[in-house]
């Protein structure tokens, strides 16, 4: 069977099936091509932050041994840090390599504690891929899924980690954000 022996409503019920076909394969590439700009504008925000946080860091890191003690340093680049934000109510965090919770300000009671073995719902061993995340090049981000402040559900989340050796410590600094777990979805989450 050829189009040509196709009556006139069926030649016009196929190219309104193709228009129909194009217009949604369109869609659908500009969705994907979307989540990626997205989510590389997210982690660019991320890592931006990561990096104020880390000026923070080093900026105590060399009043240690002259201006303050190494001690009094590290106290108050934790301090500085803790109440620092980005994107509204999203924080930053230090844990060290072991990986050891340093500072956490929306969970303070973790501070201290080893975080090795804390897995989110998927089974993932939080901490050790941060650790992981920054080891590599010195920074990467990691994706998990954490509780959002003052709640308990964990909700998917990324998290841009720098790996900072310096003065007062070698410790992983990160920021989180409530971005998406899988490049497919995109949901945007107020802390």
């Amino acid at each position: 069977m050829s189009i040509k022996n196709l009556s006139i409503g069926k030649k016009i019920y196929v190219l309104a099936s193709l228009l129909v076909l194009i217009f949604t394969l369109c869609i659908v590439w500009l969705v994907f091509t979307l989540n990626d700009r997205v989510h590389e504008t997210a982690e660019k925000k991320l890592s931006a932050a990561v990096d104020t946080s880390w000026g923070i860091i080093d900026y105590y890191s060399r009043q240690a041994g002259s201006a303050l003690t190494e001690e009094q340093a590290q106290s108050a680049a934790k301090e500085a840090i803790r109440n620092l934000r980005h994107s509204s109510n999203d924080y930053f965090w230090i844990n060290d390599t072991l990986p050891r919770m340093i500072m956490h300000p929306a969970k303070p009671e973790l501070e201290g504690k080893d975080m090795s073995n804390t897995k989110d719902p998927d089974g993932l061993f939080v901490f050790q891929e941060f650790v992981k995340a920054a080891s590599g090049q010195g920074n990467g981000y990691a994706y998990y899924q954490w509780p959002k402040p003052g709640e308990e559900q964990p909700q998917p989340k990324v998290a841009y980690l720098k790996n900072i050796r310096n003065g007062i410590g070698s410790s992983a600094a990160a920021s989180t954000s409530m971005i998406w777990k899988k490049r497919s979805t995109v949901s945007f989450t107020q802390p």
